[in-house]
């Protein structure tokens, strides 16, 4: 997991100690975006890798049920 932010540094960094995040939170712009995955808003966008490392999935709003055929087909 990751967590992807346009904030400024300081104020990501802020956060994740305030809030104790374990996992990395990453500076993003949002005039790239590799994948197409619409990034506005504050919601999660999930992205599965193969082992290969290449996109399996990318999207948002998905349900657990929805992406267990995805992550099964990458194991």
């Amino acid at each position: 997991m990751l967590g992807l932010s346009e904030e400024d540094f300081g104020r990501v960094d802020g956060f994740g100690q305030d809030n104790n995040i374990t996992f990395p939170l990453l500076l993003h712009n949002s005039s790239i975006n590799p994948y197409g995955v619409p990034l506005d808003g504050n919601f999660a966008v999930e992205v599965i890798l193969d082992r290969a490392g290449n996109v399996a999935f990318a999207g948002t709003s998905s349900t657990a049920e929805s992406l267990v055929p995805i992550i099964e087909s990458v194991l």
